[in-house]
């Protein structure tokens, strides 16, 4: 009888601390989960936010690369007259850009910075026929293998005014270097860089 007397009681006591316990428990896990999704939520939109800015400042940079092969390709545009390759060499050094090449308004290089592109003559499907055929005064195009050296460029163009074209190149190591990619790896794409064919 005297075990029957404390049976309910301490069953009692037994149920309210297990239910204290689970409501405890439960509300402490419920707290830490939304602290734990606070805090990757604010993660993701800083994450986010990098990325966004990430974009924005290759697009800056890129937008900057192009404006500096355009104007060079207008300054050599500009002194013409009595050109050579020594003074190609003069301007590239001076402007800060890996080649420049002179085609003739038949689509042969005539003065280059390199003398392995002199004499080379452009030909349909070629970006530099595409323009010189075109009526666009600039453009500048995507980095893409060099036809003579095999080499990557970024190129801009500019229509001189006696029908020459002035071709203005950044290889693509310095491209590469100025618009941040991973190393290996185009960040857009996921695909090696400088692209293998």
């Amino acid at each position: 009888m005297n075990f029957k007397r404390y049976l309910v009681p301490v069953v009692l006591l037994i149920v309210i601390f297990f239910a204290t316990d689970y409501v405890l428990v439960r509300t402490i896990r419920n707290y830490y989960l939304a602290i734990l999704e606070a805090q990757l939520t604010s993660i993701g939109q800083i994450y986010s936010h990098s990325l966004a800015k990430g974009g924005e400042a290759y697009l800056l940079i890129n937008d900057l690369l192009e404006e500096k092969l355009l104007g060079a390709g207008k300054t050599v545009a500009s002194q013409l007259n009595g050109i050579s390759d020594t003074a190609l060499e003069s301007l590239a050094d001076m402007l800060g850009v890996d080649e420049i090449l002179v085609y003739n308004p038949e689509g042969v290089i005539e003065y280059a910075t390199n003398p392995r592109h002199i004499g080379w003559q452009t030909h349909p499907g070629h970006p530099t026929y595409d323009f010189l055929t075109g009526d666009a005064e600039t453009f500048v195009g995507d980095v893409r293998l060099d036809s003579v050296t095999h080499e990557y460029y970024k190129y801009g163009y500019v229509r001189a005014y006696n029908g020459y074209i002035i071709q203005v190149g950044e290889q693509a190591d310095d491209v590469h270097r100025a618009l941040g990619r991973c190393p290996g790896r185009d960040v857009r794409t996921g695909r090696p860089w400088p692209p293998r064919f």
